[in-house]
């Protein structure tokens, strides 16, 4: 196995670009998440890493662009059941999913109380919002290695308190919401990103530093 550890030494990163997208993934965070980001900021720095503010263009359009994802969990999902349980739908793993997820997917099952993404709206994301998402997010990683911003605005939580109501700089959001938000860009992009350790909260709960 790879010795990682052996590479966390200064000048281990020197000449790697990393852009930081202050707007949206930073407009919005917990003060434990705030001091283990820019710990693991001054960490590159220290490695010789380059680090500079950057703006993706376009990540207004996120939150209505959300749902197009969720419009294609059920293909994408049963996709994945198959290759172990071959003929395996949404249906018959239901009731083991979290309670938000399942509400995602059933409605784009088509539940009687459903109101799945409009065609004409997910056509519209894909062909139009989707790309120039994309455009932005590419603009902004010229000449760098990655991107780098907190996983989500929020420490780890406990399990079950995804139910749960909280306050972020004056910002209310529900627990779930809270830690999707980051994440929901990156799964409209579909790009690849990788989280790794940042650090803990002062509740000893950890906290993730996403790459791009």
């Amino acid at each position: 196995m790879p010795n990682y550890s052996a590479l966390l030494e200064k000048g281990s990163l020197k000449g790697k670009k990393f852009g930081l997208p202050r707007k949206f993934f930073f407009e919005v965070i917990h003060q434990d998440t705030q001091s283990a980001v820019d710990e693991a900021i001054l960490a590159i720095q220290k490695m010789g890493g380059i680090v500079k503010e950057v703006e993706v263009k376009h990540i207004d359009l996120q939150p209505s662009m959300i749902s197009t994802v969720f419009a294609e969990c059920v293909y994408l999902i049963e996709r994945y059941l198959s290759e172990f349980d071959p003929g395996a739908t949404i249906d018959k793993y239901l009731d083991q999913l979290g309670p938000h997820t399942k509400s995602i997917l059933s409605r784009q099952k088509g539940t009687p109380e459903a109101k799945p993404v409009p065609g004409y709206a997910y056509i519209k994301s894909v062909r139009d919002n989707r790309n120039k998402m994309i455009a932005g997010f590419e603009e902004a990683m010229v000449g760098l290695d990655a991107l780098v911003f907190p996983t989500t605005l929020l420490p780890a939580t406990k399990i079950g308190a995804e139910e749960l109501e909280i306050e972020v700089q004056g910002q209310k959001f529900s627990t779930f919401e809270a830690l999707r938000r980051n994440c929901n860009p990156i799964n409209v992009i579909g790009y690849p990103a990788i989280t790794v350790p940042a650090g803990y909260s002062e509740a000893g709960l950890p906290i993730g530093c996403k790459w791009l």
